[in-house]
């Protein structure tokens, strides 16, 4: 979304849309909600794509090696390159 952070609401609003769209993910309890919001922000602390705040977290905009870029270019992988970036 080209955002620079993300907190508790943003994931609130993420299941919420995802209750919409589906039974199976409108039927999960609160508990499972708060599970897989906690995963979620460990594995993108981990992984290094933001930090480790208990408030608004920071998104780090990956570098894409430039012959890693062209590569998903030229296989018409633009999404790709979009969802890491933010662009």
């Amino acid at each position: 979304l080209g955002l620079n952070s993300y907190d508790d609401s943003d994931i609130r609003k993420f299941w919420a849309s995802k209750q919409e769209q589906s039974e199976k993910v409108a039927s999960f309890s609160e508990l499972s909600y708060k599970r897989l919001a906690s995963v979620y922000k460990v594995y993108l602390a981990e992984s290094g794509i933001t930090n480790r705040t208990t408030s608004a977290r920071d998104i780090y905009k990956p570098v894409i090696a430039p012959d890693i870029e062209q590569w998903l270019r030229n296989n018409n992988l633009q999404p790709i390159i979009a969802a890491l970036t933010g662009e």
